[in-house]
């Protein structure tokens, strides 16, 4: 029995479920989340789009603001920097090859 290759997941970071949450929510805009979280649009945006990691204390504002817990988002933001670097160590190898 042959068994397919598949593909991973997405590598989706951290910051998809703060998007998904002001989506859900579409009276709030970024630039409210923005302040609530005590932070600049610019660096939220970049949160968003995985550019820049979670804090602890980000996350801890986080979970006030959204409601999921405060150790969601370092543990999911560790989970996509380890994806983030077995997928580029992928992506390499197979360019050698």
């Amino acid at each position: 029995m042959s068994m397919k290759a598949t593909k991973p997941a997405p590598l989706l970071p951290p910051g998809t479920y703060i998007e998904e949450w002001m989506e859900e929510h579409p009276q709030i805009t970024q630039s409210d989340v923005a302040k609530r979280l005590g932070i600049s649009t610019g660096h939220l945006g970049q949160v968003i789009n995985g550019d820049e990691p979670i804090s602890q204390d980000l996350a801890t504002r986080l979970a006030a603001l959204t409601g999921y817990s405060k150790e969601f988002w370092p543990t999911y933001q560790a989970r996509y920097e380890a994806r983030k670097v077995v997928t580029h160590q992928n992506t390499r190898q197979v360019k050698e090859s």
